[in-house]
């Protein structure tokens, strides 16, 4: 599985060398287009919109998490109450119930 942040910031590192080797004419034009199109400035941009989703993705997911395990102690919470009612019940069944006696 690829991560885009990864993949984003090698397209800022790629080199052209290798197709310059094979056709070196080409270079002005490749120069000439990636600063008509602002490539770099717009690769930094990118990149640094895709560390705030990965920012706001971790909270969202801190979040959840955090969500999930307050409704874990709300359960908890609720079965040890359960607990002790029924044992309140049992205590007090057997102070107010006869004794059995032996014969």
């Amino acid at each position: 599985m690829h991560s885009l942040p990864g993949e984003v910031a090698s397209l800022t590192s790629w080199s052209p060398q290798e197709i310059f080797w094979k056709f070196p004419d080409l270079r002005p034009l490749y120069d000439a287009c990636r600063e008509y199109l602002e490539l770099p400035q717009r690769l930094e941009v990118l990149n640094s919109r895709v560390d705030v989703l990965q920012d706001m993705l971790k909270l969202l997911k801190e979040t959840v998490v955090s969500r999930h395990s307050e409704r874990l102690e709300q359960i908890v919470i609720a079965l040890i109450a359960v607990e002790i009612i029924l044992g309140l019940m049992t205590i007090a069944v057997d102070l107010f119930s006869p004794a059995y006696e032996l014969p």
